[in-house]
């Protein structure tokens, strides 16, 4: 059998933008107002502040993480 092929960053890095990607779209939603899914699971005033915010902050780190894991793996 052939050898799997490897992804050239790790797997959670992935799921952590994918997360954060997740929370942000939400949080967006919840503030134009056409999804209420975050008020309703957490009744804290400015939800979709938060959900922005931490989305952002999410992706933020995964991208970062991706790059380096990237740039270490050429060398």
């Amino acid at each position: 059998m052939s050898e799997s092929a490897q992804l050239p960053f790790p797997l959670p890095l992935i799921l952590l933008d994918g997360a954060g990607s997740l929370l942000l779209a939400l949080g967006i939603a919840e503030r134009v107002g056409a999804v209420s899914l975050l008020s309703i699971m957490i009744p804290v005033p400015q939800i979709d502040l938060v959900a922005i915010v931490l989305g952002g902050i999410m992706m933020s780190v995964a991208m970062i993480g991706i790059v380096r894991a990237v740039r270490t793996r050429k060398r």
